[in-house]
């Protein structure tokens, strides 16, 4: 079950960090790629997901995924494009969370919880999608965190 507005993402350690930085960096309510690249950014990279749309509009690209990302759910999606087989029935909530921040300019929190088979466990995340430019070009910053 995905819970959009999630108290517990706002409240995660790692998320509340992030975000605090983040938003003292905002412009517009919009937070400029080329920031990312700063030292005070490096201990989030490993929970990124930058995403954004692809050029006919249609679907959501991944430009990176973090190696927190990849050890938890087994999948590098750096350069694929965001699909449902992916994520199931996380997927259309992910996607219209990522597009409010990419058309709307919204901050939001969610989370749910990814099945590992080969632990017989799910595992909960935690995420906050935020407004990003990248040249000029909108798209959407995500941390995510497990636990």
């Amino acid at each position: 079950m995905i819970v959009e507005n999630c108290a517990d993402a706002k409240t995660h350690n790692t998320i509340t960090a992030f975000i605090n930085l983040v938003e003292a960096d905002m412009d517009d309510g919009v937070i400029d790629f080329k920031l990312l690249h700063e030292q005070r950014y490096m201990p989030f990279w490993k929970h990124l997901c930058i995403t954004k749309l692809t050029d006919d509009g249609k679907d959501l690209e991944v430009v990176l995924w973090g190696t927190d990302l990849v050890t938890h759910t087994g999948l590098e999606l750096t350069g694929k494009r965001l699909g449902a087989q992916s994520f199931r029935k996380a997927y259309d909530v992910l996607k219209r969370k990522k597009l409010d921040a990419i058309e709307h300019k919204q901050l939001s929190y969610t989370s749910g919880g990814i099945a590992l088979e080969e632990k017989n466990e799910t595992v909960r995340w935690y995420n906050a999608c935020v407004p990003m430019t990248q040249n000029d070009r909108a798209s959407c910053l995500a941390i995510v965190c497990f636990g």
